[in-house]
């Protein structure tokens, strides 16, 4: 009686143990990402620091926004060992729009395009126990909303295409070959696709997150602000594109604080 006694109350006490072990490695690993991604987005520090080379500060700055809207998700799943299923997506949704990019560019590489999702959301599918609600039918938005949204995001897709195929007449010694030329077309193809992702996510949750539209919205603030500061630069929308990102940033934050 007592060997059996034993041997049950071992049971329940072996899951959590393995359980915790499984979000420690999850957020040893999403830390470890998270500060990739905040290298990755570092055009803005050097934006800041006044090391952007002329006519390339729209660039330095939106590029940055690019890759905090697509990979910054790491930063949630981190903090809550990847009980956040909301990060996950929109980390699944980030890898979507880099793949979305690379296509657009001629750059997409199947096998590199798999390495790339098992990097970055591999380990939270290993390991986290949520994975199996990281698919969801996404919900329908109210008609008006749903009509801006498309909208936005055809305005977006277009841009997307055209500067996904920029050549620059003059190229610094830091961005120069082939290899140069496809990075800076896939981050202005990117940066379109981000906030159109962004903002096409935000309007099909089905638990219309405040946070997510607040993370739309700021990103397209971002934007349009550089747009407008730097109207002549590499990637800019110019005045008129910015000012269309701002008004559109506001309507996101704006719908988000009526809710």
């Amino acid at each position: 009686m007592s060997t059996d006694q034993a041997v049950t109350d071992t049971i329940p006490r072996r899951a959590p143990r393995a359980l915790r072990v499984r979000r420690i490695a999850i957020r040893v690993l999403y830390c470890l990402l998270s500060l990739y991604a905040l290298v990755m987005a570092q055009g803005v520090v050097l934006l800041l620091a006044g090391q952007a080379i002329p006519g390339w500060s729209f660039m330095f700055a939106a590029s940055s926004v690019f890759k905090l809207v697509t990979l910054a998700a790491t930063l949630p799943l981190a903090w809550t060992a990847g009980r956040r299923i909301g990060a996950a997506r929109w980390l699944a949704v980030g890898l979507a729009t880099w793949l979305v990019a690379e296509a657009l560019t001629g750059q997409l590489r199947p096998l590199e395009g798999v390495t790339m999702v098992l990097f970055w959301l591999g380990p939270w599918l290993l390991l986290a126990p949520e994975r199996r609600q990281l698919l969801v039918r996404p919900g329908r938005p109210p008609l008006l909303l749903g009509a801006a949204t498309l909208a936005g995001v055809l305005a977006l897709v277009t841009w997307a295409v055209q500067a996904g195929h920029t050549v620059p007449t003059a190229f610094p010694p830091v961005a120069a070959g082939p290899d140069g030329l496809a990075t800076l077309q896939l981050d202005l193809a990117g940066i379109a696709l981000s906030l159109a992702a962004a903002t096409l996510l935000a309007a099909t949750a089905r638990t219309r997150s405040a946070v997510a539209w607040r993370i739309a919205g700021v990103a397209c603030l971002a934007v349009g602000a550089a747009g407008l500061a730097w109207p002549h630069d590499l990637g800019s929308p110019g005045a008129l594109g910015g000012g269309a990102l701002l008004l559109g940033g506001g309507a996101l934050l704006t719908w988000t604080a009526g809710r």
